[in-house]
């Protein structure tokens, strides 16, 4: 069973785990990114960083 996250005594459900890791995953990863060039390609940037995050947090969630 899953259980609460205990952060400085409030509870937090055990995704908020999940979505700090896939933001510290994302940062370097927009970084990077963003130094290639790569945002240039997209019509609207921040639709792809926003894109670029969910499969961040989808790789997090779904892993083991």
């Amino acid at each position: 069973m899953i259980r609460e996250i205990n952060l400085f005594g409030v509870y937090a459900a055990p995704f908020v785990g999940d979505y700090i890791l896939a933001l510290l995953l994302f940062l370097p990863l927009r970084a990077l990114v963003a130094r290639i060039g790569a945002l240039r390609l997209f019509w609207r940037p921040v639709f792809a960083e926003i894109l670029l995050f969910a499969c961040c947090l989808t790789l997090i969630a779904f892993l083991p």
